[in-house]
């Protein structure tokens, strides 16, 4: 730090007051103990979020069908609403982005020989350097192959364009064809093939508000 900053830093400290400094400190404190409450409450989101996928997936549904019953209901109660719970197949897929490129081309992989290839999306991001926005048009399918001069003081130097290939299928489509695939096509994909998609399919438990 510059001596002459620290030096009006030091001096500006020594004005203050220290009843003023005092409430400065309160105040910050009070910002360092909220973020351990947020953070906290946060994680007691998460993990009762947790619980609850749990009870709609896995405990309610297995408990409704033992007795051979889809749906039962809850009265109102007090603050609480009234609510009806109800069985329902679910569907879900997604071929994540966080996924390496191997797992995600055997998902893409697994859909085109379904023959759903129109689900993927393929975008191409072209990075010009500076000055290349009207080259932009010029662009061709060998893009990768494409050199731009860039004029770098008396020298021009040519550049390789960046380019980056990504493939997506949203999962809301994915999990729709997922759906269609089953109970129109009738064809359930097996462990495999369902884990290089993502997905999940079963039956769970959907609550709904009462309105009264």
């Amino acid at each position: 730090m510059d001596p002459a900053v620290a030096a009006a830093i030091k001096a500006s400290k020594s004005e203050v007051p220290n009843d003023k400094l005092e409430a400065i400190q309160a105040e910050a404190k009070k910002a360092r103990d909220l973020e351990f409450t947020i953070a906290e409450l946060e994680a007691r989101v998460k993990e009762h979020r947790s619980r609850l996928n749990t009870i709609y997936i896995e405990t309610l549904p297995q408990m409704m069908m033992e007795v051979g019953i889809d749906h039962i209901g809850l009265a109102k109660e007090g603050n609480y609403a009234g609510y009806d719970y109800k069985l329902k197949k679910f569907y879900r897929a997604n071929i994540a982005a966080k996924w390496d490129d191997e797992k995600r081309e055997q998902g893409f992989a697994y859909v085109k020989r379904m023959g759903a290839e129109d689900l993927i999306k393929t975008e191409v991001v072209v990075l010009f350097p500076k000055g290349g926005a009207a080259l932009a048009k010029k662009l061709v399918a060998y893009a990768k192959k494409l050199k731009i001069k860039v004029q770098i003081g008396k020298k021009k130097i040519s550049k390789s364009v960046s380019v980056e290939l990504y493939r997506n299928i949203p999962h809301g489509s994915l999990s729709a064809w997922l759906r269609e695939l089953v109970e129109k096509h009738h064809k359930v994909p097996n462990a495999s093939d369902l884990e290089k998609i993502g997905g999940a399919m079963g039956v769970m438990v959907e609550p709904e508000e009462r309105k009264e």
